[in-house]
């Protein structure tokens, strides 16, 4: 699979979006590890509270596992809450899906996903907000993950 590496400037550019967002939000959620910093971009621009879940569906090494879903400092008290979602990668969707139910449903808040990258206009999830699209063929690795440029 054809690695594409992404630089920093991405999180400038995640900046300037969150800059011109006319969104009602409540709170920032970081899906740990990947989307974690430009959540903390995100709750720094929006002057919003952040908070932790873990989901992820693939190993350090990239290969596919079983969905880990764990809310980490979420406030049961999110009801009738916006809740700004933000994650790294949109790839199978597995991960907004999970988050976003246990969001919605468990904890009856309003959702607004938000991802740095797409390898496919999200279809399963909707109302996904996109920055940068990519192919489906490629491996994305983010200037945070621990894999230079070769």
């Amino acid at each position: 699979m054809k690695k594409t590496y992404l630089h920093w400037d991405i999180l400038e550019e995640a900046r300037e979006w969150f800059e011109r967002m006319h969104l009602n939000i409540d709170v920032v959620v970081g899906i740990s590890k990947g989307g974690l910093p430009a959540a903390v971009l995100a709750s720094h621009v929006l002057k919003k509270p952040l908070y932790l879940v873990e989901a992820k569906s693939y190993t350090e090494t990239h290969h596919k596992k079983k969905m880990v879903f764990k809310p980490l400092n979420l406030p049961k008290k999110l009801k009738n809450k916006n809740i700004f979602l933000v994650d790294d990668i949109f790839d199978t969707g597995e991960t907004l899906k999970t988050t976003m139910k246990y969001l919605e449903q468990d904890l009856g808040a309003t959702v607004f996903p938000f991802v740095l990258v797409s390898k496919e206009m999200p279809n399963i999830v909707h109302g996904v907000i996109v920055m940068k699209l990519c192919k489906k063929e490629e491996w994305i690795v983010f200037p945070w993950e621990h894999e230079p440029p070769a």
